[in-house]
């Protein structure tokens, strides 16, 4: 088989893994219970972003609306393989990093983020979700990149615009536990480990 035909073979398997893990994915979803919560807004040191809260008022978790506008949406904002992506995904990196840290992630009620969580991935349109299953993994990774060594990826940042918010970032004592409860919520979501 020509290299050519094997990318093709291998782009065809990706793409019909995708379909079939977004088709487990809103089967899950069909049979999700929903937990008996209500949402709260909290001023001042959340910047008054919505926050699910639980019924009993002790745990806590970033609202779907928060998910998709401050995670999804930068994700999926930039397209694998094209003029500019590795700086999309530097941008989504850092704003997934800050998103992380600013709802400190490693404290957030596990059951109510997975449901938020849940919740903001079937508020996506199917082409959508297929772009953040295509970007997660290098965001995640990148992330991981930036814990280990920042000085590696801090051209990066820079060239996108975003060395400050990523700076930000590591100024919490909480960074690398907020990062690895970030990529365990979207673990759950998607019902497997990231490569």
């Amino acid at each position: 088989m020509t290299d050519m035909k094997r990318v093709a073979v291998l782009a065809a398997v990706i793409a019909i893994a995708a379909v079939i893990l977004i088709v487990l994915l809103l089967c899950r979803s069909a049979s999700f219970v929903q937990p008996t919560e209500t949402t709260a807004i909290v001023p001042d040191d959340l910047d008054s972003a919505a926050l699910s809260v639980a019924a009993d008022g002790l745990g806590t978790a970033p609202s779907p609306e928060v998910i998709r506008n401050e995670l999804f949406t930068p994700v999926i904002s930039f397209h694998p393989g094209t003029a500019g992506s590795s700086l999309g995904r530097a941008a989504a990196t850092a704003h997934a990093m800050a998103f992380s840290a600013e709802y400190s992630l490693s404290d957030a009620d596990e059951h109510l983020l997975s449901k938020a969580m849940l919740t903001a991935w079937e508020s996506l349109a199917p082409e959508e979700q297929v772009t953040f299953l295509e970007n997660i993994g290098g965001v995640i990774s990148t992330g991981y990149d930036a814990l280990a060594d920042y000085s590696s990826v801090e051209g990066i940042f820079g060239d996108a615009g975003v060395a400050e918010l990523a700076k930000a970032f590591f100024a919490s004592p909480d960074a690398r536990s907020d990062w690895q409860a970030l990529e365990q919520a979207v673990n759950e979501l998607m019902g497997s480990s990231l490569p």
